[in-house]
């Protein structure tokens, strides 16, 4: 082996097995770290294999020709179903994931034989396969002929990328990522896991179709070259972002696989009450206590002044606060993001709650008027009522609570007093 794409694929094996038994073992998001610690070992033990038949090196370990084949249809499930779990932040399975392993279940039914037969048979298909790769379409069939069995992975495979793609690209996961700077980042690697996957995919399949329609070109080197690239750098892209190894890097997102983007929340609303529960499908995680600590953890000086910023923006340039018995829930579906999210930033950015940050608002747009000489024919009742008060006494009582004064008294202390105002 002394060609540059098998010390790739070697280091990307090697690192692969290194990155899928720290996944195993990390005791956060349990459930899509240990799948990618699978998909990462099983392609690893893939890659391993093709290699060993490209260089010849197969015959030495003829029992590892074909009694992992079945592997094979185990990846792209596999691979569909984390970043599915990645996005929905499932924390299991679902009741119907089991579908998916129907077909792998079935393939290893079909290799149960293979596994009994004689080790000289053994050891003869593998040295056939070294002197002619075709050899692996034309043996012979237990219950699966082995063109059939390329057939269906071929379509398995681009069915689920095509699958994996789609949960990436929908519009709900966009709106998801981009709202939130922070989560960027989990988008940026789903995207670069599922760049390499169909990459390593597509290049592997370039290659066994070459074989098996027989065609007069010398595939081996663009295919090898391709899979050593992504193989090994999907490996180092793990080593040189930690989190994704050790931390609760994605259990920052609550998702609800049946709900759109504003059913997510990043934080609770306060002093949650740590006995109350979330109705939410199985294996999404919906914990409160959890959240808050994401909220602590995440929620940067920059970050709050952010969102605060892009609310401000909004409530002034639309005039919300003008709209009477406007609540928090209608502020947060306008500004398209969560309503824990918002209620945190009122709280711990304007040290606020929603009615006082609306009231604000609507008593800053009243004191406007009395600078200008448009409010004349207003009575405070109708001013009120313009600015989205429900009343003019909680007019009154909020205008003294922010200004230490009635409007009346405001408006002697502005010179303004000799204006008649009833």
């Amino acid at each position: 082996m002394n060609q540059f794409y098998d010390v790739f694929m070697l280091g990307g094996v090697f690192c692969s097995f290194i990155c899928s038994i720290i996944l195993f073992r990390t005791k956060s998001q349990v459930h899509t770290n240990r799948l990618l610690s699978v998909i990462l070992f099983l392609t690893a033990w893939y890659v391993l294999l093709f290699l060993l038949v490209l260089t010849g090196r197969i015959a030495q370990f003829p029992y590892g020709f074909k009694i992992t084949g079945h592997f094979y249809f185990l990846a792209s499930p596999l691979s569909f179903l984390y970043i599915r779990g990645i996005i929905y932040n499932e924390t299991g399975f679902r009741k119907t994931d089991w579908i998916h392993f129907i077909l792998a279940g079935l393939i290893f039914l079909d290799y149960i034989p293979y596994l009994f037969a004689a080790p000289q048979d053994i050891e003869r298909l593998a040295d056939a396969v070294v002197l002619d790769m075709k050899t692996t379409y034309k043996a012979d069939a237990t219950v699966i002929s082995p063109f059939l069995y390329y057939k269906i992975r071929l379509i398995q495979g681009i069915v689920y990328m095509f699958l994996q793609w789609y949960l990436i690209f929908r519009r709900s996961t966009i709106r998801k990522y981009s709202g939130y700077p922070h989560l960027r980042p989990i988008y940026t690697w789903i995207i670069v896991f599922t760049v390499f996957s169909s990459l390593l995919y597509i290049a592997l399949q370039s290659r066994n179709i070459a074989s098996l329609l027989d065609l007069k070109i010398d595939s081996r080197l663009i295919s090898i070259s391709i899979i050593s690239f992504c193989f090994f750098s999907l490996s180092i892209y793990l080593f040189f972002n930690p989190r994704i190894l050790y931390s609760d890097y994605y259990r920052e997102s609550v998702f609800s696989p049946e709900a759109e983007f504003d059913d997510f929340s990043l934080v609770p609303a306060e002093d949650p009450t740590p006995s109350s529960s979330v109705v939410t499908p199985a294996g999404v995680h919906k914990d409160s206590s959890y959240a808050m600590g994401i909220a602590r953890e995440y929620m940067t000086s920059d970050l709050l002044a952010s969102y605060a910023r892009k609310i401000e923006e909004y409530v002034i340039s639309n005039k919300v606060f003008l709209k009477p018995g406007i609540s928090i829930h209608e502020l947060a579906s306008g500004l398209n993001i969560p309503v824990r999210t918002l209620s945190y930033i009122l709280n711990h950015h304007y040290k606020q709650r929603f009615n006082d940050f609306i009231n604000n608002y609507r008593i800053s747009y009243i004191v406007e008027r009395f600078d200008n000489d448009n409010w004349k024919n207003l009575t405070f009742e109708g001013l009120a009522k313009e600015a989205g008060f429900s009343s003019r006494s909680t007019f009154f009582s909020v205008f003294k609570k922010l200004k230490g004064l009635t409007p009346s008294e405001y408006l002697n202390q502005t010179s303004k007093g000799s204006e008649v105002f009833k």
